[in-house]
């Protein structure tokens, strides 16, 4: 929802879990190799991907 005011700056009211779900984002972006992850995302759509073999955690 938008809240209009008379000066012209608008405001957004959003619910709370909304909020923390977009806080967290940012948080991982900017904390955890975020450029990389998202630079993954976008390669994985353009299906820039390779296939590997999964480990075997009992393979020693």
């Amino acid at each position: 929802m938008t809240v209009v005011s008379k000066s012209g700056e608008n405001a957004a009211l959003m619910a709370e879990s909304d909020y923390n779900s977009l806080m967290e984002t940012l948080y991982v972006l900017r904390t955890h190799g975020g450029m990389r992850l998202l630079q993954s995302a976008e390669d994985a759509r353009a299906g820039r991907t390779e296939a590997h073999p999964l480990l075997d955690p009992d393979d020693e």
